[in-house]
């Protein structure tokens, strides 16, 4: 059977023609130490929300294949782990996937979501990840009801699309509403290209009648050998008629360079909200150190400006705060 090509949008399965299944995860787990103004430092030990789960697939004919997804977070306390403890849903779909493309139901990033994890050198709940300053309105969503399709790989280009009947509760978004989601990525060379749309739609039911929001995302990434250089951009449109929910522009960039074992890296983010007499900044820089392909230490330090207009995650979650800076030590094993 071909291969196709799913990107981390799909990261369910590499070869159709599997029929096993396989358990998988990651564990990640980090001391934290984060100092906020006007407010006392405090330390953290956290699991980081570490991952469990299975996927596989089933070839139900020539070319076609049944494919499956789920995982579970696991997390004491930490970033991803909003108001929860213990285990909590993460990506859990079923779908068919072919030569043509690949189409899932059920709970999954939307393909918004995707792009910004593809520019951020800090993902996945370090301290940090540019989720600081680019959720601050609840752009990166883990739809619970959601249907998405990706396209195969077509010189050098691949898209998705996706439909959510309903985001409530997920991501900190609490109204009721539709969403629709799509990205397209194209890479040539040392040089690979994003963009992404998604949209809002709250119904009858919401504290927001009649509105919608929607936001654009642009990224670049340039590899040369041991070099990664990252680009980033978000615009947010907030069409509320009855709340002060206001526009928004975010620029980033990051470089990174690996020696042997160890990567250097460092990222900017600047957040330049409408209704605020000035900006929120993201500054992070760490070192990560793998002596294997599945085992990964790493330390950083990272700091917020503005942070009391972030709404949330490692550094912008505290209303009172004006500014958070913080140190992280950490461990990541994958299996």
């Amino acid at each position: 059977m071909n291969k196709i090509t799913l990107i981390a949008l799909f990261a369910i399965i590499s070869t159709p023609s599997s029929a096993k299944t396989k358990v998988y995860g990651e564990l990640h787990t980090s001391y934290d130490r984060i100092f906020e103004v006007g407010s006392k430092s405090r330390d953290d030990f956290a699991l980081n929300n570490s991952i469990v789960g299975v996927k596989g697939s089933n070839e139900v004919k020539k070319d076609v294949s049944f494919i499956y997804q789920i995982s579970w977070g696991v997390g004491t306390s930490g970033y991803d782990d909003i108001n929860n403890s213990g285990f909590n849903n993460r990506n859990q779909v079923i779908g068919f996937a072919s030569p043509s493309g690949a189409l899932i139901i059920g709970r999954f990033d939307t393909p918004f979501k995707t792009l910004g994890r593809k520019a951020d050198l800090f993902w996945h709940s370090q301290l940090g990840q540019n989720r600081n300053i680019t959720n601050a309105r609840n752009w990166d969503v883990r739809a619970d009801k959601i249907i998405v399709f990706q396209s195969p790989v077509f010189n050098g280009f691949q898209a998705s699309v996706a439909y959510a009947s309903d985001i409530a509760d997920t991501s900190r978004v609490t109204q009721n509403a539709k969403a629709i989601s799509v990205n397209g990525f194209y890479k040539k060379g040392k040089f690979s290209v994003g963009a992404a749309y998604e949209q809002h739609d709250f119904d009858s039911l919401s504290d927001y009648p009649s509105a919608d929001t929607k936001a654009l995302r642009l990224s670049t990434i340039y590899r040369d050998g041991p070099l990664k250089v990252v680009g980033f951009y978000q615009k947010e449109d907030n069409d509320f008629s009855v709340t002060s929910e206001s526009d928004a522009d975010v620029f980033g960039a990051g470089i990174a360079y690996t020696k042997g074992k160890r990567t250097l890296k460092a990222q900017v983010y600047s957040r330049d909200d409408d209704s605020l007499n000035k900006d929120s900044n993201l500054y992070a820089i760490g070192v990560d150190y793998k002596p294997s392909r599945q085992l990964a230490f790493y330390a950083q330090i990272a700091k917020t400006t503005n942070s009391k207009s972030l709404g949330g995650y490692s550094l912008g979650d505290d209303n009172t705060t004006t500014d958070a800076h913080g140190t992280s030590i950490g461990i990541k094993y994958k299996f």
